[in-house]
């Protein structure tokens, strides 16, 4: 297990630009709880946006049609609860709008 979470997270971190990874989540969700701290042992960027105290992030939640907590929305995939695995595949598919250029992996701006 501890080898295929390693793998999956180097898997995201070459990836991963900016803040393609937004996590919904609530105060209460230990399901959240587990998804953020796997992300920050890691060392994976994302937003988390919780809907209970952030009414933008609660529209944003309601607009993406989520049912559950953690919501995860990467490069436009929406995904439901928290695999190292989904997020990986996702993270696979063109951000919306990028145009594949080969040449400028690695140089992606931070927010």
């Amino acid at each position: 297990r501890n080898q295929s979470d390693e793998r999956w997270a180097r898997e995201i971190a070459a990836n991963v630009r900016g803040a393609e990874i937004v996590m919904y989540s609530t105060q209460s969700c230990i399901y959240c709880a587990r998804a953020r701290a796997w992300l920050d042992t890691h060392r994976i960027a994302f937003t988390e946006c919780d809907i209970e105290r952030n009414s933008a992030c609660l529209a944003r939640y309601q607009a993406l049609g989520a049912q559950g907590t953690p919501t995860f929305d990467v490069r436009g995939v929406r995904l439901l609860g928290f695999s190292p695995q989904d997020v990986a595949e996702a993270l696979r598919h063109p951000a919306p709008g990028a145009t594949p250029n080969p040449t400028a992996a690695g140089s992606g701006a931070q927010p």
